[in-house]
């Protein structure tokens, strides 16, 4: 008997959830679209949710359509396209952050580029920027940690904000902000403009939840994040800075070999692979 599965997805934009439809079919689901804003308390049941994400992946719409569903019971996907990994999706399970438990082995690590190749560390604070609302959380931190460690604060803003035309807010914190970054690479782009040459003198970085701080996890560097970061179990919380976390390389790699568990391409998805993997979780 066939299943059920309702796909909320933003026509004509990333990610092309279409491949993902395709592996679900393979596995007996059929596939219904929907637009976000189609949304009710009268919308259809099903035996699957999946929502193409994207930065509103758990706000707003997106982020009402996951807790309704997974109130009433039925298990829920978040597509995002692969910022990390050009060609791919990335997938979250129900709610944010999610891992597939580990350890698992480290051959789609070692496949995506996800090794820690450590580099002599800076000496400053790096802040890394998202959108002005995200960054508004980070000022007590980053203060406190300017105060404590006598480091100077380099303020990076997102990309977006310039494409989109946002005004990014900084921290009150700062000694120098990076040059503005008006120059968006694209989604998908592993190398994002001039992000290296501000790792180079970064000591640690300081985010809400942006992959730019698995870049510097990838060099050797510690983060301070927000618990929506994917990898913030090894990360210092924000809210606790007292208990700063040395660079735990081992137990950092197990976690990036368990985020590349959620890295798929579109071959994978289309032939049903993802699904196999992912769906044994729900």
């Amino acid at each position: 008997m066939s299943k059920t599965s309702l796909i909320f997805r933003q026509p004509g934009t990333k990610p092309d959830i279409s491949a993902w439809a395709q592996g679900l079919f393979r596995h007996g689901y059929l596939n219904e679209f929907l637009s976000p804003k189609d949304f009710t308390e009268n919308s259809p049941m099903a035996d699957l949710v999946t929502v193409a994400g994207g930065q509103t992946r758990f706000g707003g719409k997106n982020g009402e359509i996951i807790r309704s569903y997974g109130e009433a019971g039925v298990p829920g996907f978040i597509i995002e396209f692969g910022r990390m990994v050009p060609g791919t999706v990335m997938t979250l399970l129900n709610t944010k952050p999610w891992l597939p438990p580990g350890p698992l082995p480290s051959v789609r690590a070692i496949r995506f580029d996800l090794v820690i190749d450590p580099k002599p560390r800076g000496e400053d604070i790096l802040v890394l920027g998202q959108r002005p609302a995200l960054d508004k959380v980070l000022d007590e931190a980053v203060t406190r940690l300017k105060d404590a460690t006598g480091r100077r604060v380099i303020w990076r803003s997102h990309p977006n904000c310039w494409r989109l035309g946002l005004e990014p807010w900084q921290p009150t914190a700062t000694d120098e902000v990076s040059a503005r970054v008006t120059d968006d690479p694209g989604l998908g782009q592993k190398t994002k403009t001039d992000l290296q040459t501000d790792l180079d003198r970064a000591w640690i970085t300081v985010t809400h939840s942006s992959l730019a701080s698995l870049e510097g996890l990838l060099r050797g560097i510690p983060a301070v994040t927000h618990e929506e970061f994917v990898l913030s179990g090894v990360c210092t919380p924000l809210d606790r800075l007292e208990e700063l976390h040395p660079f735990d390389e081992d137990a950092t790699q197990e976690a990036l070999n368990q985020f590349a568990w959620t890295i798929w391409s579109d071959e994978e998805c289309r032939e049903g692979e993802a699904f196999e993997f992912l769906g044994s979780y729900i």
